[in-house]
């Protein structure tokens, strides 16, 4: 395989009111930054933050992250396969509509709109959202995962990767946040 090619980031979009205004009280809020309640969303620190079930975490040329050098890649054998990677002790904001984001990109050798291998959103134990073969696609797509009924809680995050015993399925992920 080829070098990779170098991805670029999208030009920060221009704010109305670029600094905060006092007499506008909302503008302070409409210009913090967003803080990540993970450690390590973008894996730039491999693998610090994280429990992985194996060598889930990468810098590997084979595939590209979306941003930086490294990514989590799961799944990909070809064969019956369970993978998990976690963090525990996340506190979900408190206040407005706490969201989960990612980006993710799925490859496969499947065929068709049935689901073989699947990635799952698990919180708490419990599965949001579940993304599988059948959502394919040629680059990386950003997924939102609703935290509402968690927040103000402290939770344990963790995606869930089952593959099947035939062809195989790609999960990368990368640039996880909470906020």
């Amino acid at each position: 395989m080829g070098g990779r090619q170098r991805r670029h980031r999208p030009a920060r979009p221009r704010h109305r009111h670029p600094h905060p205004h006092p007499d506008r009280p909302d503008s302070f809020a409409d210009h913090a930054p967003q803080r990540n309640a993970l450690t390590n969303g973008s894996f730039e620190q491999g693998t610090s933050g994280w429990t992985q079930s194996d060598s889930i975490i990468t810098n590997s040329s084979l595939q590209a992250a979306r941003d930086g050098s490294w990514y989590a890649w799961m799944m990909g054998y070809g064969a019956d396969a369970i993978e998990s990677l976690s963090q525990s002790n996340i506190a979900v904001p408190s206040t407005g509509t706490p969201k989960l984001t990612f980006w993710l990109k799925v490859s496969t050798q499947e065929s068709g709109s049935t689901a073989y291998d699947t990635l799952k959103v698990n919180v708490n134990g419990t599965t949001l959202a579940t993304y599988s073969n059948a959502d394919a696609s040629s680059g990386y797509v950003q997924k939102t995962v609703d935290l509402s009924a968690h927040k103000g809680q402290t939770v344990k995050l963790e995606f869930a990767g089952t593959e099947d015993t035939y062809l195989s399925t790609i999960f990368l992920v990368d640039q996880i946040a909470i906020g």
